[in-house]
């Protein structure tokens, strides 16, 4: 009996010992290490950048909004692929890759005009066809505190055209639209049309803005109860409705 006691205090003297050392060796509050993800109590399974001051990932957490999220791609990951655009040239498919940073600089530049010209939570609809320019102006909205609108560029100055983008403008009170300039010079007086009686505070093309001027953007975080975009039905059947989209519904 005596025996097996021994044993046993030496096994769990050594115990004691091991689970010191581990505790030394990987503390919970190690920067760059979270203790909510499995696995980052082990040397070298750090995340990337979330000891990065400014990131707004309090706790090491997962961002709590895709400004935030853009923001921590972009100093955590600035050259990587964000987005590829497929295109054409001469007849021929040309990729456009940008990177994280090039994003997030375009849409801090937008979004410093968008500021100038607009308050928070205001209404921009986004006359745009799918590319580079429509996903700029999406985040460029997030990022100024703005309520995106989307929708597709008019056809015509037709009103069957525009009947529906008429409906979507009075509906959400719209004080803004973007889209690109070669939409405006196809389309200018469909796009006139869209304000009503209401002139808007601003039709801009997105692509006429100098990714230069990212520096004026004035940082805000948005609240996760806040709407990030409405989004619109069809319209074929009845009039467009809008569906409220919150940027926790985004992040969810």
């Amino acid at each position: 009996m005596k025996a097996k006691s021994a044993a046993q205090g030496r096994a769990q003297a050594a115990q004691a010992k091991t689970q010191g050392t581990a505790q030394k060796t990987a503390p919970a509050n190690a920067p760059g290490r979270s203790p909510d993800i499995p696995g980052n109590d082990i040397p070298g399974n750090e995340v990337p950048g979330n000891d990065i001051p400014g990131n707004n990932v309090p706790g090491n957490s997962a961002p709590h909004n895709f400004v935030d999220h853009l923001r921590h791609l972009a100093a955590t990951r600035a050259r990587d692929t964000a987005l590829v655009v497929a295109t054409e040239r001469d007849g021929r498919p040309l990729d456009t890759a940008l990177s994280y940073r090039q994003l997030d600089a375009r849409v801090r530049a937008l979004a410093a005009v968008l500021q100038q010209h607009c308050a928070p939570q205001d209404r921009a609809l986004l006359l745009l066809d799918n590319g580079e320019h429509y996903v700029v102006a999406f985040f460029a909205c997030l990022y100024a505190g703005l309520i995106a609108v989307p929708a597709f560029a008019p056809q015509s100055a037709r009103d069957k055209h525009i009947r529906r983008l008429q409906t979507m403008a009075r509906d959400c009170r719209a004080s803004c639209v973007l889209s690109s300039r070669e939409v405006i010079a196809l389309a200018g007086e469909a796009i006139d049309k869209l304000s009503g009686a209401d002139p808007m505070a601003c039709v801009i093309a997105v692509d006429s803005v100098d990714a230069a001027g990212a520096e004026r953007w004035a940082p805000q975080s948005p609240a996760a109860e806040a709407i990030a975009f409405l989004q619109y039905t069809s319209g074929s059947t009845a009039a467009p409705k809008g569906v409220m989209v919150s940027h926790g519904n985004l992040m969810a």
